[in-house]
């Protein structure tokens, strides 16, 4: 996948599944990729084989890992509020864990719970200080606009924007330094907040 060889990377991954069913982290890159592929169906069965395993028990790493990987495209969850319970066992571990906090505001968008959303993104781009990322700034910009501020959630899409787009060399995190799953997970969720506010013009 680092190389661009999509197909391979995909056919691997989901081998890595068939043999390892109860490898999460195999499980969360298979369906990334899965998403790439545009296969919504693949991801959507990743997260409830993940959820059906862990949803209840799941704490820590693992909690943070699938519901990340749940929250990647809307609709795909049956059940919401078990992203956003996991979210929160993983959070309970590290409070002030800027991504854990970020995956919990995602969780409670996509649970339909928008303002609740930005409060918890608001803490993660304080935990995360002097060095904000793109993440909570894409996610503000979904659940702004889900709350109809759209000025806001423009002006947050837009900081992402020059964050991912900023080159490699200009600042560590940029975007074309990112791995390439963060690469892709920033590229899927600033298509959806472009659509949702209509700012999608890139080529």
């Amino acid at each position: 996948a680092e190389r661009g060889r999509w197909a391979r990377a995909g056919a691997d991954l989901a081998r890595a599944v068939e043999r390892a069913p109860g490898d999460g982290a195999a499980w969360y890159l298979h369906g990334l990729l899965c998403l790439r592929a545009g296969d919504h169906k693949g991801y959507a069965e990743a997260c409830a084989t993940l959820l059906a395993r862990h949803a209840r028990g799941a704490v820590g790493a693992t909690a943070y890992r699938i519901a990340w990987l749940c929250v990647l495209e809307p609709g795909a969850v049956r059940d919401p509020a078990a992203v956003v319970g996991l979210a929160e066992r993983a959070l309970a571990q590290r409070p002030r864990d800027a991504d854990r906090l970020a995956t919990l505001g995602a969780a409670l968008y996509r649970s339909g719970r928008p303002e609740a959303a930005v409060r918890r993104l608001d803490e993660a781009l304080e935990a995360r200080g002097p060095n904000p990322a793109a993440e909570e700034w894409l996610w503000q910009a979904l659940a702004l606009g889900g709350l109809g501020r759209p000025a806001e959630a423009r002006q947050r899409l837009s900081k992402a924007a020059a964050w991912l787009d900023r080159p490699a060399a200009g600042a560590a995190g940029a975007g074309r330094a990112l791995p390439w799953y963060q690469h892709l997970e920033f590229e899927l969720l600033r298509r959806e907040a472009e659509k949702l506010l209509g700012t999608g013009n890139r080529h």
